[in-house]
């Protein structure tokens, strides 16, 4: 009898995931890590995908909108990118605040790890990302999620930011 409603609860959490609308979005038709679209991402083990966050800027490297970074999935097998749906945006992947600081810089903090605001900036020519961790300035690469399937779902088992300061790379454990 529980399989029975394991199985029922599995099917709507699916049919919520692969219905919700896409309209309303915008997409880079060809991102490439490293691009202004490009700001950082966050990889898992568990697929070859991405969310990728990217950011509307003119060619001054300015913001042009009230909300300017955005998300969506990227395969590096050459399927077309998609949007994150609304379901993984509300558990894992979304924003849960942006704030304009300036024309070139914002403040956006991810609903997966509230506790370490991330600055986005721009120099004019390329836009970054930056977070403080303990008490030092990095720019962020990506963020890295080790994960396990689990029963439903999967269950994160560490999550790791890949930082650079004055050329050198590291990584931080922050779960």
């Amino acid at each position: 009898m529980q399989n029975k409603y394991k199985k029922i609860i599995l099917n709507f959490l699916m049919i919520i995931v692969f219905t919700v609308p896409l309209y309303s979005f915008r997409l880079p038709m060809y991102p490439i890590e490293n691009t202004s679209e490009w700001v950082f991402s966050i990889t898992n083990n568990l697929g070859s995908s991405q969310v990728v966050y990217g950011a509307d800027m003119n060619v001054y490297g300015e913001f042009i909108s009230s909300t300017p970074v955005y998300n969506y999935w990227y395969r590096p097998s050459g399927n077309n990118p998609r949007k994150v749906t609304y379901f993984e945006n509300e558990k894992m992947y979304g924003i849960q605040s942006q704030v304009i600081l300036n024309a070139t810089t914002s403040e956006i903090t991810l609903k997966v790890y509230p506790q370490m605001p991330v600055i986005i900036r721009s120099n004019g020519r390329k836009v970054m990302a930056f977070v403080n961790f303990e008490g030092k300035e990095y720019q962020l690469k990506y963020v890295s999620v080790h994960a396990e399937k689990a029963m439903i779902g999967i269950k994160i088992k560490s999550v790791q930011l890949v930082l650079t300061s004055q050329g050198w790379e590291t990584r931080r454990t922050i779960y």
